[in-house]
Formats: structure tokens, sequence, C-alpha cells
């Protein structure tokens, strides 16, 4: 069986977010996402970002993630296939972020 992308992405969460390091109980699951937000392919990721947004929205009017808001950290890859792959292949950012998100532009023009 394999999850809707979104899903996966929540499924990730709740594995990361099950023991957070102490004194980080109540601070937001920052997430990293690569979006071309300038350049050929702005228009689909302001979309993108919108979409995050909203995300993120409806998930902190509730309970959160395990009761801790999540916050969408948004990287532009500039419509850049090279800038897209460099920023998906950091693993973790000196912001704390965990970047599960994907660089589609990097990965549409390989």
């Amino acid at each position: 069986m394999r999850l809707p992308p979104l899903a996966a992405v929540l499924a990730g969460l709740l594995l990361l977010a099950a023991a957070p390091p102490a004194g980080a109980q109540n601070a937001p699951i920052r997430i990293g996402a690569s979006l071309s937000l300038t350049g050929t392919y702005a228009k689909p990721g302001v979309y993108g970002r919108e979409g995050y947004a909203l995300c993120q929205k409806h998930l902190n009017e509730g309970a959160g993630v395990l009761g801790r808001p999540i916050e969408f950290v948004i990287y532009d890859d500039r419509s850049d296939p090279q800038t897209g792959v460099r920023l998906y292949e950091l693993p973790l950012t000196p912001e704390r972020v965990w970047r599960a998100l994907r660089a589609r532009n990097a990965l549409r023009q390989r």
C-alpha cells in the first residue's frame, strides 16, 4: 500500500515528534519545503506555498501534531534544478528545519 504524499509527510512527523528533546515539548515542528517562488515556475510555486499555509493554519487551529504546532519554512529554488537539488539534499539546516518536502522543479528537470 502506498501512502499519499501528505499522509506520508504527516506519518513522518508523528515519528519525529514522538520523542521530542527535553525542553522542546511546546516548540513548533518546523518543516522545510523547496518551491519555485521566482523564475519560470513561480506561479505553481506560489500556489504550493498557499497550500502549505492553509495546511499549517488548519492543523494549528486544532491540536497541531501531537499537541505541537507546525511551521512550514519555504525555500525558493528560483526555478533552477541545481538549486532545487542542493536544497533538497540538505538534511538539516541551522534553522533546525526538518526537510521532507521535495523540490518539485528539480526532480521534474532531471
